[in-house]
């Protein structure tokens, strides 16, 4: 286990170097807010996406398949695992805030987080069977997240939905792996290039978001510590324990880990502004959880990795 510790944590300490740069750029104010904004956008709509239509660049394998699936009902089963308990366990006498937090304990970060983890461990294979998980995060988050935040469903839940930019990219991948179609060397060295920012780029783009965090504020907040336990040690030990218990072993086991154990997702600060609810409460939320992931996805990751 000593090993894997190793190797997972020195995966991590490179994210987060990228992390401290985008730190440094931040607070001296080298990237502004509009640029951040810019990076998201390139992120969301043209990294990601091609992250996953790479992903899907090899043939149809009955085998694989049958392990993608396999992720996906996974996943699907921990979503709403987690969101049934974190909805009994989370306390907060405001109602909106109780829902932010349950929020932050439920989504993680299985894009800008996770993706690049995943290459790190175990490569492209990793990014495939994640994949089925950012899908099941992405319906997640505009159905029973925007209803549990809105208390309602609506056609813009279905725009959002139909839209999303991960879930388009998730899907042309999957078109094109089904049917073992290789896309033209130019289109695939685009890609390619575009795909390899997946890495660097997210990390730096949550540094310089953490710069407008006020942690001496946020680290005497009872309400967030309890949404960051939830979200970093008792969910994916948790979901370990039970994929262990089922008999389930392999990249099928690390790679679900390694989509269940980073911090909250900032799609739940993007919910949480559309919709003006606890805004503050969502950005210090996955500010805080992100820092203190540093030292949790190592030891959740490597423990995933023994048992495998």
């Amino acid at each position: 286990m000593f090993e894997n510790f190793i190797t997972v944590f020195s995966q991590v300490i490179v994210l987060f170097i990228f992390m401290f740069i985008g730190l440094f750029f931040g607070k001296t104010d080298l990237v502004s807010e509009k640029a951040t904004r810019g990076i998201t956008n390139l992120l969301t709509y043209v990294v990601i996406p091609c992250t996953l239509i790479r992903a899907f660049q090899f043939r149809f394998d009955p085998v694989e398949f049958r392990e993608f699936l396999f992720c996906f009902a996974i996943a699907a089963g921990i979503h709403i695992a987690t969101f049934l308990a974190a909805h009994f366990l989370v306390f907060s006498k405001n109602r909106e805030e109780r829902q932010v937090l349950v929020l932050l304990s439920v989504i993680s970060n299985c894009n800008f987080i996770a993706f690049p983890l995943q290459l790190s461990i175990l490569g492209e294979k990793g990014i495939f069977l994640g994949s089925a998980y950012s899908a099941v995060c992405a319906l997640f988050n505009w159905t029973f997240g925007m209803i549990y935040m809105t208390g309602r469903w609506d056609k813009s839940s279905l725009k959002n939905i139909t839209l999303n930019p991960s879930l388009i990219g998730f899907l042309i991948g999957f078109i094109l792996y089904l049917t073992s179609f290789t896309l033209p060397s130019v289109i695939s060295s685009t890609v390619e290039y575009a795909a390899d920012l997946a890495v660097p780029l997210p990390m730096i783009l949550i540094g310089v978001m953490l710069t407008q965090a006020n942690f001496k504020t946020i680290i005497r907040d009872f309400r967030i510590w309890q949404s960051i336990l939830l979200r970093l040690v008792v969910f994916p030990l948790a979901t370990l324990g039970v994929l262990v218990l089922l008999g389930i072993r392999g990249e099928v086991l690390t790679a679900t880990l390694i989509e269940a154990a980073p911090p909250s997702a900032t799609i739940v600060v993007i919910l949480a502004s559309m919709l003006h609810r606890g805004e503050d409460l969502a950005a210090a939320g996955c500010s805080l959880s992100t820092v203190v992931s540093l030292f949790t996805m190592p030891f959740i990751i490597s423990f995933a990795q023994t048992l495998a």
